[in-house]
């Protein structure tokens, strides 16, 4: 669902720079995205959350309200960071090695 949901919202917003952007960005972090996305919801209603924040996103942009839907996405953007870092954030402490013991 949200691949072709966020392709669709970068072409209507009809910024060439804009698309360009994203794409790059993309490009570097949707495999991890993929991987983690279950993950990334620590349960249902933070996946309704989602949900909802992409159906807030539809609304603002079919009332032609800028200022709603940039309101809708700024929300969106930083919860979804929030998840992946404390996902990364998580596997980095994994992968490090051990502090040494004092004697």
């Amino acid at each position: 669902v949200t691949r072709g949901f966020h392709q669709r919202v970068n072409e209507a917003a009809r910024s060439q720079t804009l698309i360009d952007m994203i794409a790059t960005v993309t490009a570097f972090d949707f495999a991890f995205r993929l991987k983690r996305s279950a993950e990334s919801h620590s349960d249902l209603a933070s996946l309704r959350h989602s949900f909802d924040e992409h159906r807030g996103l539809v609304a603002a942009i079919e009332a032609r309200d800028g200022d709603a839907a940039e309101e809708v996405m700024r929300r969106h953007i930083n919860s979804r960071a929030n998840a992946y870092l404390a996902i990364a954030s998580r596997d980095s402490s994994r992968d490090s090695p051990a502090a040494p013991t004092e004697p």
